[in-house]
């Protein structure tokens, strides 16, 4: 039996190092909004998987697919 998504083991931030914020805020290195970046070490490990989730899309929507480099 698997456990609960919750119970799981927190999220690796996806953050690579690329601390730039673009025009609105969001990181051009993993994606991030600056308020998601600010929250991340009070979000639950579902929180975090979906701001990884968003981050990647934002990234996927910028031209940078899949996960960060590095990473």
């Amino acid at each position: 039996m698997l456990p609960h998504p919750a119970a799981l083991p927190r999220v690796e931030s996806p953050c690579i190092k690329v601390c730039t914020l673009d025009a609105h805020n969001v990181c051009v290195g993993c994606g991030r909004t600056l308020r998601e970046i600010a929250d991340w070490s009070r979000m639950s490990a579902d929180e975090q998987r979906l701001t990884c989730e968003r981050a990647a899309r934002r990234r996927e929507l910028a031209g940078f697919a899949g996960r960060p480099e590095g990473t």
